[in-house]
C-alpha cells in the first residue's frame, strides 16, 4: 500500500476519532454514510487495505471541506495524477517592448511575497532592495506596469497585485527577446558567483540528436516550464523571486 494512501488513511481516522470525541455512541456506519460510501469499502480505506482512487479522494475531501493545498498533497502522489496548470496570458507585443528589461516580471511576481504590503510607506524602496535595483528604477518600472494595466492600485496608487499571471513565450519581437534573454543569462551567470549552491541549480546535458525531434522537444520545454511554475507556486508562503531558464541548442553547424 503506497506512502499516499496511508497518510490519507491516517486523516481519515483522525476526522472519525474526532467525531467520536464528540459523540460517543457515533459509529463507522454513520461515518461512511456521511461520505456517501459504504462502511465496508471506508473500513479498508481506514485500514490501509484499499486504494482510493483519485476521483473517491476528491468526493470525500469535498465532503471534509479538506483545504486545498492537503488536497494537492494528497493527490500529487497518487500514480498518474498530473497537477492542472495555471492558465498564462501572452504579454502583448508592443506591450513587451516596453517591459523587456528582467526587473519588470521580477516585480510583477514580487508582489506575491509575503512581506510585500500593499499600504507600505514606499513600494519603490521595497522593490528596489529585494530585487537590488536602484530606486529610481524600480519607481519608473513600477509606474510603466500601472500605465500598461498588468499592475493594479488602490486610490492612493499603491499596488495591490498583478491583473493575470503572464507569460512571454510566443509573440514578442526577436530584439527585445533576445535583450530580455541576454539579462537573464546574465543574472545567471551572476548566480553563479554569489548564490550558495543549496539554493540554485545550474546543470547541463549534451546530447546527439535528430533535428526532426527539434519542434517536439520545443513544445514539451514549455509545458515543463508551466507545469514546475504550477509546482513550485500551488501552496506555501512565497518568500522568493526565482528565475527558471532552460538553454537547448545545437553545438554543431549544419552540413550542406
Amino acid at each position: 500500500m503506497n506512502e499516499t494512501v496511508n497518510s490519507f488513511s491516517v486523516f481519515l481516522k483522525q476526522e472519525l476519532q474526532r467525531r467520536k470525541n464528540k459523540n460517543a455512541g457515533y459509529s463507522l456506519r454513520a461515518f461512511a454514510k456521511s461520505l456517501g460510501l459504504s462502511s465496508s469499502f471506508v473500513s479498508k480505506v481506514l485500514n490501509a487495505k484499499k486504494n482510493v482512487s483519485q476521483e473517491t479522494m476528491m468526493a470525500i475531501a469535498s465532503r471534509l471541506s479538506v483545504d486545498e493545498d492537503s488536497l494537492h498533497d494528497y493527490l500529487s502522489q497518487l500514480p498518474n495524477f498530473k497537477l492542472k496548470n495555471m492558465e498564462f496570458e501572452t504579454v502583448a507585443v508592443d506591450q513587451f517592448q516596453y517591459i523587456s528589461d528582467w526587473h519588470h516580471f521580477a516585480i510583477l511576481e514580487a508582489v506575491s511575497l509575503t512581506d510585500f504590503k500593499a499600504d507600505m510607506k514606499d513600494q519603490s524602496k521595497w522593490f528596489a532592495e529585494r530585487l537590488s535595483i536602484s530606486e529610481e528604477r524600480a519607481s519608473s518600472a513600477v509606474q510603466r506596469l500601472v500605465r500598461l494595466g498588468l499592475l493594479t492600485t488602490n486610490d492612493k496608487g499603491q499596488v495591490l497585485g498583478i491583473q493575470k499571471n503572464h507569460t512571454t513565450i510566443g509573440g514578442v519581437p526577436s530584439s527585445a527577446n533576445r535583450e530580455h534573454e541576454r539579462q537573464l543569462l546574465q543574472k545567471a551567470i551572476e548566480a553563479l558567483e554569489e548564490v550558495p549552491v543549496v539554493d540554485r541549480s545550474n546543470s547541463s546535458m549534451t546530447m546527439a540528436i535528430p533535428m526532426s525531434r527539434v519542434k517536439e522537444a520545443r513544445e514539451k520545454i514549455i509545458a515543463f516550464q508551466r507545469e514546475m511554475s504550477t509546482f513550485l507556486q500551488r501552496k506555501g508562503k512565497r518568500d522568493s523571486v526565482y528565475q527558471l531558464s532552460i538553454a537547448f541548442f545545437p553545438l554543431t553547424k549544419k552540413m550542406n
